[in-house]
């Protein structure tokens, strides 16, 4: 025995690559479906790793994987290299990728469509790519899609028989055996493993469908998902729920994923993310309640609900002011809360009427929570006064003039 092929062999069972009385995989070739982010494109992944020691350059192969026959015509689906995605030198190698279909002919039915790709290399083993031992190469990443946008399947299978559909050759440096020269192929097919990992398909989760009302008779809407299944985007529905009543009118579609394009989903994903929308002109009515409905789109067209929230539209301005503390002596805190924009002033008045301070006149202030400490001026009495507010509307003529009093007495 020639001493190369005894060091190839001792490798080999250091290694693990040999097993006595085990017949063990040269190569390992694994198909991984990516997950899916629009429904007329799908990746599928090519990734070999080398498990024997006899051999070290890749030649050529064919590469088949078989498709679904449950959508016709297939003539509308096409495949390509997704660029800089294979190991491979493509100045020295040519990969063509392929989807095959037989049409019928008399006396037959359809043949299974096919999609794979097609590597021709090179003639001499210094040309080859080679392929470091027990290592994961991707020979590349090819992209099926439609050309008239309709759904690409994702239900895919290696194509059986092996050796009619699969083809893979090998190059070696050195001959093991008498008749194989170091530029000859090796063909390797019936010494291969092929494994398929599916595109997994995780669960549709969507939480926290918030709204809330931000001022200016716009509201904010919020969700998050957890994960996606085949989702294009969403959409929201408002509805005007009247005054006192709980009957829901005047449906609109407010936003869809073609219109907002912050809507559109993210396919199949085992993460999800955050949405929102914020709705700027629908709720026109002050004092009334508004409820929106979540709804997504699958690939297939199908609707998927998601809830429904309640959003009320302020009619008065302040709703909340008060002074701490009360009594006072030489200061006080004056605390209150805006529901929407507006100019504020804010003054004070003893029980006469008579002015004593302007705290603040006329100044925008937004939606939301305040607090203000007023001190006394040195000349005020002891007694009872007026702490008024009032809120002028700020482009709103649906907004009347909204007024706070505030009872406050001071101790000398």
């Amino acid at each position: 025995m020639r001493w190369m092929h005894i060091r190839g062999w001792l490798l080999a069972v250091l290694f693990g690559a040999v097993e006595l009385g085990a017949q063990v995989p040269t190569a390992v070739l694994t198909a991984v479906v990516l997950p899916q982010q629009v429904p007329d494109t799908l990746e599928v992944d090519f990734l070999m790793r080398r498990r024997g020691l006899e051999w070290e350059g890749f030649a050529n192969g064919t590469l088949c994987l078989l498709l679904p026959d449950s959508l016709k015509p297939w003539s509308v689906l096409q495949a390509r290299l997704v660029p800089g995605s294979s190991v491979l030198d493509t100045t020295i190698y040519r990969i063509e990728p392929f989807v095959l279909w037989q049409p019928p002919v008399a006396g037959m039915q359809w043949t299974r469509p096919r999609l794979g790709m097609t590597i021709y290399g090179p003639s001499d083993f210094p040309s080859s790519q080679l392929m470091p031992w027990d290592t994961l190469l991707r020979l590349g990443r090819l992209q099926l899609f439609s050309t008239d946008g309709s759904p690409v399947p994702y239900q895919l299978e290696w194509a059986h028989p092996l050796e009619y559909y699969q083809a893979f050759a090998v190059k070696q440096r050195e001959d093991v055996a008498p008749w194989v020269r170091a530029d000859d192929n090796v063909e390797l097919v019936s010494r291969m493993e092929y494994r398929l990992q599916p595109m997994r398909v995780p669960a549709h989760r969507v939480t926290d469908f918030q709204a809330v009302y931000i001022g200016d008779r716009k509201v904010r809407l919020s969700w998050r998902t957890e994960s996606e299944a085949f989702n294009r985007g969403f959409l929201l529905v408002r509805w005007w729920k009247p005054f006192n009543t709980d009957e829901l009118v005047d449906s609109v579609i407010v936003a869809d994923w073609q219109r907002a394009p912050g809507l559109a989903g993210l396919g199949v994903s085992d993460t999800g993310r955050s949405y929102a929308y914020l709705d700027a002109d629908g709720a026109k009515r002050r004092g009334e309640n508004y409820c929106y409905d979540l709804w997504s789109v699958s690939f297939s067209g199908a609707m998927r609900y998601h809830g429904r929230v309640c959003v009320a539209i302020p009619h008065a301005v302040i709703s909340f002011a008060q002074t701490d503390p009360n009594p006072f002596t030489d200061f006080t805190v004056i605390r209150y809360r805006l529901e929407d924009r507006v100019l504020l002033s804010i003054k004070v008045y003893d029980l006469k009427g008579k002015e004593l301070a302007t705290v603040m006149e006329r100044r925008e202030m937004p939606r939301g929570e305040y607090s203000l400490e007023w001190r006394t001026p040195a000349y005020a009495s002891q007694g009872l006064y007026d702490i008024v507010l009032i809120a002028y509307p700020v482009d709103d003529p649906s907004v009347e003039l909204s007024r706070a009093v505030i009872k406050a007495q001071l101790i000398r």
